[in-house]
């Protein structure tokens, strides 16, 4: 796989990401899911914070800084604090910024550098882990939306038959 199949399988995803977002408030974001599942807001900002490891992997600038993207980073020690959640608005503007970016670096990306050893294989097998996790995350916003009573976004074609 190379960069510009795996720029389109990003595209893919911000896609379906912004349709299951359409109509979301920043109150709305931050609503706690039943079952104890991350706001809405977390998640995208999870999806930015992740892409900043895709980022550094192409040898590009994240969109965040540490201690930003630590908030949103899913990691043991991190506390999601409601009070100090970015606005849904910025955390779609960041969206957009990172899609940019990394698609730009990916266009970029050599051969060399997608075969460059990485934390799952290669970076290009990083790189598409990257995406299925960004993929799972896109599925939750799905579910996430239906638990705030929003009606489905993203349905399959009707058959001709």
């Amino acid at each position: 796989m190379d960069g510009n199949e795996l720029v389109k399988l990003y595209e893919f995803g911000l896609g379906a990401t912004k349709l299951n977002l359409r109509d979301i408030t920043q109150e709305d974001s931050l609503r706690p899911s039943p079952g104890g599942a991350n706001p809405l807001n977390w998640v995208v900002g999870h999806m930015v914070a992740s892409r900043g490891l895709a980022l550094r992997l192409l040898k590009a600038e994240p969109i965040w800084d540490a201690e930003t993207a630590a908030m949103y980073s899913g990691q043991e020690d991190a506390v999601f604090e409601p009070g100090r959640a970015l606005p849904l608005e910025r955390l779609l503007a960041d969206l957009d910024a990172s899609q940019e970016r990394l698609a730009t670096a990916l266009r970029a990306a050599t051969p060399e550098l997608l075969a460059t050893p990485a934390r799952r294989g290669t970076v290009a097998d990083t790189l598409v882990f990257l995406y299925f996790h960004e993929g799972y995350h896109a599925g939750q916003l799905g579910l996430l939306r239906r638990f705030l009573g929003k009606a489905g976004v993203i349905k399959a074609p009707r058959s001709a038959g």
